[in-house]
């Protein structure tokens, strides 16, 4: 119609099919529109699609948080090890520190220094003494 220039300029380009499936609203099928359902007067309804996304603003007012996708990488054997390798250390020290507090408990049961018992004073009379 334009020739192999195109249309002129401040003419809108044509436009194509978008990126997104045709899917009819009433009943999800991506064979016809709505407006060619057969299935609209059966049920009244539109069909359950995926919900609208919901903008960083509308998200903080419901409360609602975005999900975080951060990569992880698994760990090497390296790291794997130095990990298994501080968990024994904190093992074995904590039983170290408790045998040293038990130890510790048993010598200064030892070496507690007990008190005589005062010894018991008789109280004569004095009137069986002479």
């Amino acid at each position: 119609m334009y020739g192999e220039s195109g249309p002129p300029k401040g003419y809108s380009i044509p436009r194509h099919e978008g990126k997104s499936e045709k899917r009819c609203q009433y009943c999800g099928s991506t064979a016809h529109w709505s407006y060619a359902c057969d299935g609209k007067e059966k049920n009244g309804r539109k069909a359950s699609g995926p919900s609208p996304k919901l903008s960083p603003t509308q998200m903080l007012k419901y409360g609602i948080k975005r999900k975080r996708t951060e990569f992880v990488p698994e760990p090497t054997e390296r790291e794997a090890f130095n990990a298994e390798l501080k968990s024994l250390e904190k093992i074995i020290g904590d039983e170290l520190r408790q045998e040293k507090r038990t130890a510790k408990e048993k010598d200064a049961g030892r070496h507690e220094k007990t008190k005589p018992e005062p010894a018991e004073v008789k109280k004569e009379n004095p009137e069986e003494t002479l």
